[in-house]
């Protein structure tokens, strides 16, 4: 995530153990592939990612809109809500 994006988050809003990312999203990288809806193999317990310094760009590029929308409750965290929702520059996508 960039300076310029990282500027937008909600001040103390952090993914915590929520992980529901790193099972939704399809991973069709040359060096990795993922099924959507299946725990990516890199996927730490309690929340991260081992490779994460070097995570594909589906993951890199991946914006939480619970992150980034203070008007989204506690309760809309993914893994609370069940709904995970990705922000772009047109808005919210569900």
């Amino acid at each position: 995530m960039s300076e310029a994006q990282e500027s937008h988050l909600v001040p103390g809003r952090e993914c915590g153990e929520c992980t529901a990312c790193c099972v939704v999203l399809l991973i069709e990288d040359e060096d990795f592939k993922k099924p959507a809806d299946q725990a990516c193999s890199h996927m730490v317990a309690k929340g991260g990612c081992n490779i994460y310094a070097k995570r594909p760009s589906v993951c890199q590029n991946w914006h939480c809109a619970w992150r980034f929308m203070a008007q989204l409750g506690d309760e809309w965290r993914p893994d609370r809500s069940g709904v995970l929702l990705r922000s772009d520059e047109n808005g919210i996508i569900f």
